[in-house]
């Protein structure tokens, strides 16, 4: 069987992401686990496989909910938490901008509504630059989907943290 090889110039990362209320796999193991039986069994090389923790929010909120799992899985967040990720959080260096203009810490704040900034919140009208001081002294939302980022060894879009 013929497989699909990186190419010079060219990236293909894998993404992982568990199929229920439980945290990933350390990112390195299961990466060097995948590089060998996807190479060996199917010819695939990729370059990186990024690992994500299932966020609490939307869907995924109301599937545990329904569930009953909810409280357990914010629970196995809790402690779990790994203060040496936090740092390195994306609502720590990143700024999510909505279409319409409004300012997120990260995308799962975006998607609950939670905004940068007191009461109605800031827009890319409001500021200046990204060094604005109102937004660079707006304090971070957090709410309990935040664990899931912190919890073992932390997970952002570019997959584990430490």
């Amino acid at each position: 069987m013929e497989g699909c090889k990186t190419s010079p110039g060219k990236r293909l990362d894998l993404v992982f992401n568990p199929p229920g209320p439980f945290l990933p796999p350390k990112q390195d193991l299961l990466e060097a686990k995948y590089h060998n039986q996807l190479g060996e069994q199917m010819g695939i090389r990729f370059n990186q496989l990024i690992t994500l923790a299932n966020m609490p929010v939307k869907r995924f909120f109301d599937f545990l909910r329904k569930k009953g799992t909810l409280e357990g899985y914010l629970d196995l967040l809790v402690r779990n938490f790994n203060a040496d990720t936090v740092p390195q959080v994306m609502c720590t260096n990143t700024v999510n901008v909505g279409w319409d203009g409004k300012l997120y810490d990260c995308d799962f704040n975006q998607q609950l509504e939670l905004r940068i900034g007191r009461g109605v919140g800031l827009d890319v009208f409001s500021i200046d630059s990204l060094d604005d001081p109102q937004l660079r002294q707006a304090p971070i939302r957090t709410a309990a989907h935040c664990f899931g980022c912190t919890a073992a060894q932390g997970s952002s879009c570019q997959g584990a943290l430490r």
